[in-house]
């Protein structure tokens, strides 16, 4: 029999490389190779794709913004689709095609209800992830731009004075015709083409296009103040602000008085005895009683009288002239050589004539009928009676005869031209005159006067500036520099306060050979006004404009 030996059994190979640890490291390192390296490649290619994609964006948002800038107030398609163009060019200037290993690039805007949108894609290949399956990734982004205001206030300070009438070269314009291509043209367009950008409405401006874009919800408001030297403001101030007493470089009068008289009802005069000339006169022409072949009796005067049909009666004698007292005939001759003189002389006397009409008659026997006819006739038979008559006489003195203007400041009251709360139109001063003609004491010839009135100076709502100081330091602001304070609001202090411009208060003291404006200047005469002045459309405070119909309106 053998013997057994007692032999260890060997190990198999996984539990002797479980129990054997050299060499672990390479093993597991290989493991962790594959995945390992997936993880890093997906680092690398993502952070390609986020560069492309932020690269991407960036031009996409540049190319909108362009787009909308370029489109401004205009459609979208105008110039060729200018907006467009601009679009594409400013998305190529950004981002280049095939940057990073791209490949693909598509872009495109467009418009909508005022907002530009782009849209834009690559095609990004995988550099290490394509190990793992995945080629290639596509990479899209949009973008959009649109104009939006927010809460606006516009205030358009507009140059509205003469020189705005040149041509836009600069040539003169020297008559008062605007010329079609003038400043104050383009003016009126560059105002219109402004409210419609801002406000998208369309005006009667021809700005390029119609205005496009969606409904404006923010409040945008418009406000105007004209110029032409000066401005008109006058009636957007309260009352308050203005003063009732001003100095303008006007004129006052110096009067002088004058007595004079008027004649009233005359007393009826009383004539004495008639006078009347040897041989009267005989009447112009004749008149004939009719007769007929009979005899005819005529009664004159309450004498009847015969007409007969014998020559040998007719020459008998006539009726006796008849006078017959009218006094419609009474006629002045002459006045009193003296005429009254205040106090004494309340009457005054006339001379009259009285003319008196007679009738005369006569017979004129005519051979070619064989009849005798009775004529008479009428003329104005120089009768005269001399007669006086009295006249009252009633006296007025005129105290406001203008003998003289003085020309220099004068303080007038204007408060008139405030109407509670509101504006009148105009206000009455005393530097005017009107023409009376008047019978002065001791004259018989009336004498034209000139009487003090009132004269209608109308505001149109210009005003002058607040009082100032003179000085040539303007840093710090003079304390009395009232007109340059535009945050001082007035009080009851009258240099705080604004004046009305009142041209029909104004004279330039110019006497035509020097300037006199700091002297005063009296004169019989009327001086020239000798001023210019401007006064624009009244300004406009500020306000909603929701279509342009108002607008164009006021800028017209």
């Amino acid at each position: 029999m053998f013997a057994r030996t007692n032999v260890a059994k060997r190990p198999g190979f996984l539990y002797r490389m479980r129990k054997d640890q050299s060499g672990n490291t390479i093993a597991l390192m290989a493991a962790g190779l594959i995945p390992l390296t997936a993880m890093i490649g997906s680092g690398v290619d993502i952070s390609r794709t986020y560069l492309i994609k932020t690269r991407l964006q960036q031009a996409c948002d540049a190319g909108a913004l362009a787009g909308r800038k370029q489109m401004g107030i205009n459609d979208w398609s105008a110039n060729s689709f200018a907006a467009r163009t601009a679009a594409n060019a400013m998305f190529d200037a950004n981002f280049v095609s095939g940057t990073t290993g791209s490949t693909g690039l598509s872009r495109a805007f467009t418009e909508s209800g005022g907002t530009v949108t782009g849209t834009a894609s690559v095609t990004v290949p995988m550099a290490v992830m394509k190990f793992f399956g995945t080629q290639q990734t596509s990479v899209n982004v949009t973008c959009d731009a649109q104009l939006a205001i927010p809460n606006t206030d516009v205030m358009f300070v507009l140059d509205t004075t003469g020189s705005m009438n040149q041509a836009e070269d600069g040539s003169n314009n020297q008559t008062s015709v605007e010329l079609t291509n003038s400043k104050i043209v383009g003016l009126r367009k560059a105002v219109r083409c402004f409210y419609e950008a801002l406000s998208k409405q369309n005006s009667v401006a021809d700005c390029g296009s119609t205005p496009s874009g969606a409904t404006q919800t923010a409040q945008i408001r418009f406000g105007f103040v004209p110029y032409a030297v000066n401005v008109n403001v006058g009636r957007l101030l309260p009352t308050q602000y203005f003063v009732d007493n001003w100095t303008y470089q006007s004129r006052a009068p110096v009067l002088s008085s004058v007595w004079a008289y008027t004649l009233q009802s005359e007393t009826p005069p009383t004539f004495g005895s008639y006078s009347n000339p040897a041989t009267p006169t005989s009447p112009s022409s004749w008149t004939t009683y009719t007769t007929s072949n009979t005899s005819q009796t005529i009664n004159i005067s309450g004498t009847n009288y015969q007409s007969v049909l014998s020559e040998s009666s007719c020459p008998r004698t006539a009726p006796p002239a008849y006078s017959q007292v009218d006094p419609s005939y009474d006629t002045l001759i002459s006045t009193s050589s003296s005429a009254p003189v205040y106090p004494a002389g309340t009457v005054v006397f006339g001379n009259y004539t009285r003319t008196i009409p007679q009738t005369r008659y006569l017979f004129q026997y005519a051979k070619i009928d064989k009849r005798c006819r009775l004529q008479w006739g009428t003329n104005d038979f120089d009768s005269v009676a001399n007669g006086t008559s009295n006249k009252a006489v009633t006296w007025t003195n005129y105290a406001d005869i203008v003998s003289n203007w003085q020309y220099r400041a004068v303080n007038h009251n204007i408060a008139s031209l405030k109407n509670g709360t509101g504006w009148n139109n105009s206000v009455n001063l005393p530097v005017g005159s009107t023409t009376i003609n008047l019978l002065p004491s001791g004259s018989t010839t009336t004498t034209a006067y000139r009487r003090l009135a009132d004269a209608t100076a109308i505001w149109d709502g210009c005003v002058e500036e607040r009082q100032t100081v003179r000085t040539t330091t303007f840093s710090p602001l003079p304390s009395g520099a009232n007109d340059l304070n535009v945050d001082l609001i007035p009080t009851s202090d009258t240099a705080t306060r604004w004046a009305p411009i009142l041209p029909a208060a104004v004279w330039g003291r110019y006497t035509g050979t020097s300037d006199e404006t700091l002297s005063t200047v009296t004169t019989s005469s009327d001086l020239n006004r000798n001023y210019t002045y401007s006064c624009p459309e009244p300004a406009s405070k500020l306000a909603s404009y929701p279509t342009a119909t108002a607008f164009d309106a006021y800028v017209s």
